[in-house]
């Protein structure tokens, strides 16, 4: 039938039998899942909330063709096997008519058999009885045995499906019970059987895998997992397998990573093959989607060592091989390595940040800043803020495109002022009032004021709360309301944002409660922005 199915263009698996709604709800929770993992990336490179989101959703695509896509995989072929269905039905009824007739014919001639045993039982007993020997001598045993091993095999289709039927225990006599026989052979659960049968409960669902493999890894040692893997992997179904690695690479992942992402690294889907990559980009700082071979010759030659000097190594040569490119070849380097993660190397007591530093990457991150790419500028910025970056080193390749004017592309100056989001940078919490006060004197605050006010609330410096509000009473706007509203005074002052706190409602807060505000604004007049005329 499968054959015959896949000549028709058909594909032969039973059609999904959640509904079109769970399908939908699991697709946009695993979709999402994927999108929040990349900004969380972001957020952990540096980025703000909003430059998070938005370079997630730029580097994932088509968020509604990806979707439609995975729905499309999911029920396609849900119609045509439910039209054949009827037909299946019916050869089915058919089977399951005739196996009933087939079970009946053999349960009426199993309890004549049955019955015609216990009467011959019963003659072997009286002729034994009458010469002496009696039901209970050494001869009875054995007639009662060897009767009752036939009887059972014989009754065994009966009884499992006749309740009325003889059970084992009547015939098994002197043999014993059948708790006797289980308590003569246990049949205890082993670990890997246990882990087994966690995994296997909801085959079909990821998220019970995913919840499974935490325990897995929080409940055993990263050897003891990597053990129960080898056993359970190949009979966990794809799903599961696509899930697998996320406890032992995520939030800086276990001493073991590489060997369980190995199993996913040689796996024969391509879908798991290619989450296993993406976590190995952390390790090796190659992307092994169009190298299998290059793999196997990396895993070779870097599973045996330490994971520390499995960093080392690769971060090192990753960074000669930045160097020495150029053109097309740099290009991609910087598409596919605009954020480093050191989370693993840290949690494995690595310092990757000084073995950038002294490679030479702070050299890198500025030319690509002065480059007139904006994908260039972007990477260079983000290079810069991962690398703890000197006082001197920001004001000379940074705060440049804060004070800069309109010329700076928007999505340049953002991720400029998200650097200085700290407050281990409070110096350059009056750089950025400075430049904010000139944007607005330069008629361009609409398109900075969220990155500006962004980056101040992160530095949680107290001095931002007065400028911020006289922003607003300068530039009664909608525009500058929200932007300064959402992204700064509600996290300096507790005040939820809300649209009708305009200039008036701003400057009565201030004057009922000046008196309260930290000492470094307490009592302090606002200032006066002048807007450009």
């Amino acid at each position: 039938m499968g054959r015959f199915l896949e000549s028709l263009g058909l594909s032969w698996r039973a059609p999904d039998p959640r509904s079109s709604r769970e399908v939908d709800g699991d697709i946009d929770e695993e979709l999402r899942f994927h999108l929040a993992e990349r900004e969380r990336e972001n957020r952990a490179a540096g980025m703000s909330a909003e430059e998070a989101r938005a370079d997630a959703e730029r580097r994932f695509g088509d968020f509604e063709r990806i979707r439609g896509e995975c729905r499309r995989v999911q029920l396609g072929e849900r119609i045509v096997l439910q039209r054949l269905n009827f037909v299946l039905l019916l050869v089915l009824a058919g089977g399951v008519a005739f196996f009933a007739w087939q079970s009946y014919a053999a349960q009426r001639d199993s309890r004549y058999l049955i019955e015609r045993m216990r009467a011959e039982v019963a003659q072997l007993n009286a002729v034994l009885a009458e010469r002496g020997a009696g039901p209970a001598s050494e001869a009875a045993p054995l007639v009662d045995e060897r009767t009752a091993r036939l009887a059972r095999d014989v009754g065994r289709q009966a009884s499992a499906s006749d309740s009325t039927a003889p059970s084992d225990e009547f015939f098994v006599g002197k043999l014993g019970t059948a708790a006797d026989r289980r308590a003569a052979h246990p049949e205890e659960e082993t670990a890997d059987e246990m882990w087994n049968h966690r995994f296997n409960e909801h085959r079909d669902d990821w998220r019970h895998g995913l919840a499974v493999a935490q325990r897995l890894a929080d409940e055993c040692s990263c050897e003891r997992a990597v053990e129960v893997l080898d056993v359970l992997y190949g009979t966990l179904s794809v799903p599961h397998r696509e899930q697998l690695f996320k406890p032992f690479v995520f939030h800086g992942g276990k001493p073991c990573a590489l060997r369980v992402l190995h199993l996913g690294a040689t796996d024969p889907e391509p879908s798991v093959r290619a989450r296993a990559y993406s976590y190995l980009r952390d390790y090796a700082f190659r992307d092994f989607g169009e190298d299998y071979e290059g793999y196997l010759a990396w895993y070779r030659d870097w599973s045996p060592r330490g994971l520390q000097e499995v960093f080392y190594g690769n971060a090192s040569a990753f960074l000669e091989r930045v160097r020495a490119a150029s053109g097309a070849e740099l290009a991609q380097y910087v598409r596919q390595w605009r954020a480093l993660d050191f989370r693993a190397a840290e949690a494995a007591g690595a310092d990757l940040v000084q073995t950038f530093r002294l490679g030479g990457a702070v050299e890198l991150a500025a030319g690509w800043i002065r480059s007139t790419d904006v994908e260039t500028r972007l990477t260079g910025l983000e290079w810069l803020a991962r690398l703890d970056p000197t006082e001197a080193e920001l004001r000379e390749h940074v705060l440049p495109i804060v004070r800069g004017g309109a010329e700076v592309p928007a999505d340049v100056f953002a991720s400029a002022c998200g650097v200085f989001g700290s407050p281990d940078r409070a110096w350059a919490v009056p750089e950025l009032l400075a430049a904010l006060e000139d944007s607005f004197e330069l008629g361009i605050a609409n398109q900075r004021v969220a990155g500006f006010t962004r980056a101040l609330a992160r530095a949680r410096d107290p001095r931002a709360t007065p400028v911020l509000v006289a922003c607003i009473v300068a530039d009664d706007t909608p525009l500058t309301i929200e932007g300064i509203g959402s992204n700064g005074l509600q996290e300096l002052t507790g005040v939820a944002y809300d649209p009708s706190h305009g200039g008036a409602w701003w400057c009565a807060w201030w004057e009922k409660n000046t008196g309260n505000l930290p000492e470094a604004i307490r009592g302090a007049p606002l200032p006066v922005i002048t807007l450009r005329k």
